[in-house]
């Protein structure tokens, strides 16, 4: 009665049932199992922990038992017990395809893409239509600097669910991120479609409109996300950035300062800001600006060469030649980069469809464009840990790692 209630969403009534059979029965591990995997879904983790963990006593062998403690470890944030958890599930389970989607989470979420990659295919090919392994899968191959990848994964979850919001966001993040403006509107339309109150979709609907250069279309998408939600600040500085293009210093001004005041270490908005108060005059107020700008983002060549000019237009001839020879190194680093990143994603194609010495050679020479630039180094990574080649490919990790904290070498073997 208890599984019954459970699936009929009665999770109280579920909950007094598992406890019931408990008294008249102290050492029924299935009972404590669907009591502990009631009390997780009432979000009272201690309760959960109390009952898996004796699930386990009675059974330690209960697969499902070590996955849902698993869960509780990760809303506990106990990251690394969650992962044994997990792990000891599937090596009484291998085919437990909720396992290998969730031991791919906490994997992602400690930074091990490629290991968190795999287990998303797992999780797959035990369950081709697993939604949630799609989009999990392409937030990875994201990060990787997989865009096409990426794409096609989150393409596969909306297929297999339409109404999965969370995958069409990313779907319109990641045609976004590849200037498909077009795909990227029409996939934010059917999400408002779908999510007509969501603040975020408005926004990002903004963002693509106004680099399709629709303004008017852009600027009434994002006065519809402040108005769902008044302190979104990319929204406030994305409506500003619009404003100051079309000249209405003013109104421009007073989106930054709204951005700023929504979060007060906004790099870009104060850099744009001071470039609005340099305009209209106002030279004190765009240089603490600027200088806020710098300081938080000291890599930004855009602000250096707005502070420069500020400097100029108060006579520190010094000061101003400084700034513009630093924003012109910045932006031939900002170019190979971009040019990095192109020749990173045309890499990961070549050798998802198992061109590997094509791939090598676009990550090598993404790497010769761009020496700094992480996604590459983690890419050629993979494809020579592919290769055979294991003590480059972890010289390649180890160098991504130094980058980006966040692309930490496989744990597991090739």
């Amino acid at each position: 009665l208890g599984v019954v209630l459970g699936h009929r969403g009665n999770l109280l009534g579920a909950r007094s049932e598992f406890q019931a059979a408990l008294k008249a029965r102290a050492e029924y591990p299935e009972a404590h199992f669907h009591l502990g995997a009631a009390d997780w879904l009432l979000q009272d983790y201690q309760a959960a922990s109390s009952e898996l963990e004796e699930a386990l006593r009675l059974r330690p062998s209960y697969a499902e038992a070590h996955y849902y403690l698993g869960l509780v470890r990760q809303q506990q944030g106990r990251s690394e017990q969650a992962v044994d958890e997990f792990q000891a599930a599937l090596r009484l389970n291998p085919r437990l395809a909720e396992a290998h989607n969730a031991l791919g989470r906490a994997l992602e979420q400690d930074g091990y893409l490629a290991d968190a990659a795999s287990e998303f295919r797992q999780t797959l090919e035990i369950d081709p239509s697993h939604a949630d392994a799609h989009n999990n899968l392409g937030l990875v191959l994201l990060a990787q600097g997989d865009g096409d990848g990426a794409v096609q994964e989150f393409q596969a979850a909306i297929k297999l669910k339409p109404q999965f919001i969370p995958a069409r966001n990313n779907l319109g993040l990641a045609l976004l991120q590849k200037a498909l403006w077009e795909d990227a509107i029409a996939e934010y339309r059917k999400l408002i479609n779908l999510a007509p109150d969501d603040a975020e979709a408005y926004y990002n609907l903004g963002v693509a409109l106004k680099q399709k250069q629709d303004f008017d279309g852009a600027i009434a998408a994002l006065e519809k996300a402040i108005e769902l939600e008044p302190g979104l600040p990319e929204a406030h500085y994305t409506l500003g950035v619009i404003f100051w293009q079309q000249g209405k210093l003013d109104e421009a001004a007073a989106e930054f300062r709204a951005a700023i005041q929504a979060k007060s270490e906004y790099q870009q908005a104060h850099y744009i800001l001071g470039s609005v108060l340099r305009q209209k005059g106002d030279l004190d107020g765009a240089l603490a600006e600027l200088q806020t700008a710098v300081r938080l983002d000291p890599e930004d060549s855009g602000a250096h060469q707005a502070l420069g000019m500020v400097h100029k237009q108060k006579s520190d001839q010094t000061q101003a030649a400084d700034e513009f020879k630093r924003a012109e190194a910045l932006n031939r680093e900002r170019m190979n980069v971009q040019a990095a990143m192109l020749a990173t994603n045309t890499g990961a194609k070549q050798l998802r469809e198992g061109n590997m010495s094509g791939g090598i050679e676009h990550f090598r020479a993404a790497l010769k464009m761009a020496p700094n630039f992480a996604p590459a180094h983690y890419q050629l990574g993979l494809a020579l840990r592919q290769k055979g080649d294991l003590a480059q490919a972890s010289r390649e990790f180890q160098r991504a790692h130094q980058l980006d904290p966040h692309l930490k070498p496989p744990r597991e073997n090739p």
